[in-house]
């Protein structure tokens, strides 16, 4: 009996140790990860992003992810250095704020570029400052049914340390793809889903070496065969961001000094319906001859519904205009950047 008390004794100290050391935090933090959205956050790809295995989950979510979204959760790193993710997931045809869910607050002006997630998927990853975003659109039966998931990544030292653009945004785009995998099964979306991507380029925010507008061949290609028109004007380069199905894409145009003069972007499915409350978007008149801004509408199958295309004047820091106001080039401008992502999405004028 003494040695079967003895041993006991020892069991339920080594038992005490175990949590007052820290078990029984370690149990609650795993089980936060299983409650959170529907247990559909991928821990892997997480610890990946985030360099960190110490996860906290909780119900918080997004400013933007309340009205119209199903769910949505936050995940944080413990200790020093550590990150925040952010989750939601809501239906594409009533989700509210899906531009400001990716990071994208308006429709003209500099505001970095979005870049298709990449694999396959209908998605988008932009960056703003050091906060990184990424959406995925899945085709669950109709434009009403659609199911989106956006993830925001609030950075840590420890991946400021760690982590290249490259690296973080491949993660980045991995825990996003993944996610929308889990998201389709637990909300019975009915839709083939790709693989999850690995790599992806990262969003620039600024241009160390933007392209020659005749070579260039992603989403500024409409303009190569004007590029010496347009070099009359002093429109000799782009940033682009490659030729796809993204939901959203941008194409800058700069002047021989690289200065970004025009703007040009393409929104569908759920970012073109969430465009028309975004601060800023052009009135009925908004073609009007003194706009710095002229904007299109095409028709778009499926989950894509009405597609909403922007070509703005950039302002400069000081809220000057870097071009003259010039509504026939602007026309010029907007009708073949639509017309060329628009047959990449299979869309017809409106």
């Amino acid at each position: 009996m003494i040695g079967i008390a003895a041993s006991l004794g020892i069991l339920l100290a080594g038992t005490g140790g175990y949590l007052y050391f820290g078990g029984y935090a370690d149990q609650q933090d795993e089980r936060s990860m299983e409650r959170i959205c529907h247990g559909i956050v991928p821990r892997s790809e997480l610890k990946t992003l985030m360099k960190s295995s110490d996860l906290h989950g909780t119900d918080d979510r997004m400013p933007e992810g309340k009205a119209g979204w199903l769910d949505g959760c936050t995940v944080e790193g413990q200790g020093d250095g550590a990150g925040t993710t952010q989750f939601s997931i809501g239906q594409g045809s009533k989700a509210g704020m899906t531009l400001s869910a990716l990071g994208r607050t308006e429709f003209a002006g500099y505001d970095g570029t979005a870049v298709p997630i990449g694999g396959g998927w209908q998605g988008a990853m932009t960056r703003k400052g050091p906060v990184a975003n990424a959406s995925v659109l899945l085709e669950c039966g109709g434009a009403d049914k659609s199911l989106l998931v956006s993830v925001r990544s609030y950075p840590g030292r420890k991946q400021d340390d760690q982590q290249s653009a490259s690296q973080r945004y491949g993660a980045l785009a991995a825990l996003t793809t993944r996610t929308a995998q889990a998201a389709a099964t637990a909300w019975s979306c009915h839709t083939r889903t790709a693989a999850p991507t690995r790599s992806t380029p990262p969003p620039v925010t600024s241009w160390p070496g933007p392209t020659a507008l005749g070579q260039a061949a992603g989403s500024c290609r409409p303009f190569a065969s004007l590029a010496s028109t347009l070099a009359q004007r002093d429109i000799q380069k782009a940033v682009e961001t490659p030729a796809g199905s993204s939901p959203i894409e941008d194409c800058y145009l700069l002047d021989s000094k690289e200065r970004a003069v025009y703007r040009l972007s393409a929104y569908y499915g759920p970012y073109a319906r969430d465009l028309l409350s975004t601060h800023g978007w052009p009135s009925s008149t908004g073609n009007g001859k003194n706009s710095d801004y002229a904007w299109a509408t095409y028709h778009c199958p499926d989950f894509f519904g009405t597609a909403r295309f922007t070509s703005g004047i950039v302002y400069d820091a000081q809220g000057e205009a870097s071009a003259p106001s010039d509504p026939d080039l602007q026309q010029q401008l907007l009708t073949e950047f639509a017309k060329g992502s628009a047959d990449r999405h299979g869309c017809r004028p409106l």
